[in-house]
C-alpha cells in the first residue's frame, strides 16, 4: 500500500525550489505532486532570495533573525501539514508576512489566486536615493541603473519562467492550446528584439558623456514596460486556471 501511495504522488511532478526528484519527506511529496502548491513554493523561493540578496543589502537589515523566522516556519507550520489545504494556507500565511514586513504592507498574495503581488514593481527607493547622492557622477548613476535593472530582470526572468510553466499545465488540461505558448515565446523575443532595436540607438559612448548611462536608462525603461505586460498575463492565466 506504501508503494502505490507513493507512485500515486511522485507519478505527475510540478517543479518546485528544489530537485523534486530527490523529494522524500511527505511535505515534499505533497508540493511536487500538487501544481498549486509547487508554484507557491516556487513563489516562497523567489521572495526569500530576494529579500536576502536585496532589501537586507539595501537597508543593512539583520538577515539572521530572518533566516531563523523561515526556519521556524518549516519546523513549526509547514511540515506539520498532513494535508494541501493545510500546506497552501500555510505559504500563504508566511508569503503575507514576508511581503508585509519587506516588501510593501499594502500588498498581498489573495487567499484564492497565487497573485505575484510584490511584482508592482517601480523605481525602488533605493534607486532614487541613490541617484541623489551620485552628485551627477556618470560611474556612479550607472551603478544605480545597473543595480535596479538587476532587481527588474530578476523578476521578469521569474516571471516569464512561471507563465511558461503555467502556459504548459494549462495546455495539459485542455483549457490553452499549444498556440498560446508558442504565441507567448514569440513575445518574449518580440520584446529583446525593441528593446534592442530601440536602446541601441543611443550607445556610442564617447569617454565622459552620458550616452552609456541614457542606454542603460532605455533598457530600464523598457524592461519596465515589459514586467507590466507579464504581471497582466500572469493574472489572466491564473484566473482561467482556478
Amino acid at each position: 500500500m506504501r508503494f502505490i501511495i507513493f507512485f500515486i504522488m511522485t507519478s505527475i511532478l510540478f517543479p518546485a525550489s528544489f530537485d523534486c526528484s530527490k523529494a522524500r519527506t511527505n511535505v515534499e511529496h505533497r508540493i511536487c505532486s500538487n501544481y498549486r502548491i509547487s508554484l507557491l513554493d516556487d513563489t516562497m523561493s523567489f521572495l526569500y532570495n530576494h529579500i536576502i540578496d536585496h532589501t537586507m543589502k539595501n537597508y543593512d537589515l539583520d538577515k539572521g533573525e530572518f533566516i531563523k523566522r523561515q526556519k521556524e516556519w518549516l519546523e513549526n507550520s509547514r511540515n506539520l501539514c498532513g494535508t494541501d489545504t493545510c500546506l497552501i494556507q500555510s505559504y500563504i500565511s508566511r508569503i503575507n508576512e514576508m511581503i508585509f514586513n519587506f516588501i510593501d504592507p499594502k500588498l498581498s498574495v489573495e487567499s484564492d489566486v497565487i497573485y505575484m503581488g510584490y511584482c508592482n514593481i517601480r523605481r525602488s527607493f533605493t534607486y532614487d536615493e541613490c541617484i541623489d547622492k551620485s552628485n551627477e557622477n556618470t560611474f556612479n548613476m550607472k551603478q544605480c541603473i545597473s543595480e535596479d535593472g538587476k532587481e527588474v530582470r530578476e523578476y521578469i526572468d521569474f516571471l516569464e519562467s512561471r507563465i511558461e510553466r503555467m502556459l504548459k499545465y494549462a495546455i495539459k488540461e485542455g483549457i490553452y492550446k499549444k498556440k498560446s505558448y508558442e504565441r507567448f515565446l514569440k513575445m518574449i523575443e518580440a520584446h529583446k528584439m525593441y528593446q534592442e532595436g530601440r536602446c541601441n540607438l543611443f550607445i556610442q559612448p564617447v569617454p565622459g558623456t552620458l550616452d552609456i548611462l541614457e542606454a542603460n536608462d532605455c533598457y530600464l525603461e523598457e524592461d519596465y514596460r515589459w514586467l507590466y505586460e507579464l504581471k497582466k498575463i500572469n493574472k489572466t492565466i491564473e484566473g482561467n486556471l482556478n
